[in-house]
């Protein structure tokens, strides 16, 4: 996953450019929790094993992945949206943005 693009990586919706997972990186800032969301990012590309996912209640088809104090709201893409990735990422919240985050999805 580019982590560093202006734009989501698979954008195939018209309205992803809603999504401000750039935004919410550059947020948190350089140091280990940025250094950890990065490696559950990669692990959420290379669908890892042990990885903390959860589908997110009323938002089919939504789930988020746990790292840390953060939480990484994405969806899997269908197999006529995906190019290169597996999955949009959204955003990246603290977990108490979580529910206004899940909100604006």
């Amino acid at each position: 996953m580019r982590l560093n693009s202006r734009r989501p990586t698979a954008c195939i919706e018209s309205g992803c450019e809603r999504y401000s997972r750039q935004k919410d990186l550059r947020r948190i800032g350089p140091g280990a929790d940025l250094n950890r969301i990065r490696q559950g990012l990669e692990g959420l590309a290379g669908e890892q094993a042990g990885i903390d996912v959860k589908p997110l209640r009323g938002q089919s088809p939504w789930r988020r992945l746990r790292v840390g104090e953060y939480r990484i709201l994405y969806r899997p893409l269908d197999t006529g949206e995906a190019a290169d990735t597996s999955h949009l990422v959204a955003r990246v919240v603290h977990r108490r943005d979580l529910e206004r985050a899940v909100s604006t999805l």
